[in-house]
This record gives C-alpha cells, sequence and structure tokens, in this order.
C-alpha cells in the first residue's frame, strides 16, 4: 500500500489502464468503479492535516495493512 501511494499525483482521473498495472489485483473497470463510489459517498479528498500520516504509519505498523477504507 506505501508503494502506491508515490503515483497518486502522476495519474489523472481518466488514466485507468495505467492505474490498474500498479494494483495487481485490480482491471482498470475495477478501479473506476471503486473511484466512483469513493466520489459518490464524499470522499474526503482534502490535504491531510499534520500528524495525520504518522497516525496511519502507527495504525499500520500495530494493526497491518488491512483495508483502512
Amino acid at each position: 500500500m506505501v508503494k502506491v501511494v508515490k503515483y497518486v499525483e502522476d495519474f489523472d482521473d481518466d488514466d485507468w489502464e495505467n492505474i490498474a498495472k500498479i494494483i495487481p489485483t485490480k482491471d482498470a473497470k475495477k478501479c473506476v468503479k471503486r473511484w466512483l463510489f469513493i466520489q459518490k459517498k464524499g470522499g474526503n479528498k482534502s490535504k491531510w492535516q499534520d500528524g495525520e500520516d504518522e497516525v496511519l504509519k502507527e495504525q499500520v505498523a500495530i494493526y497491518g495493512a488491512k483495508d483502512w477504507t
């Protein structure tokens, strides 16, 4: 999961084929479907506040890389 973070700013919202290439278990259709689901649910796309990255890293260290949605 952490490796994927570096790609976030490298792709446009319509670049699903290339996005799917870095997510081995998903194809482009599944990626766009998930993105649309997140948008419909009002996913927060704002920048993280100071310290939120560290809190998430600590939680991943404790509980492992789970589905954090």
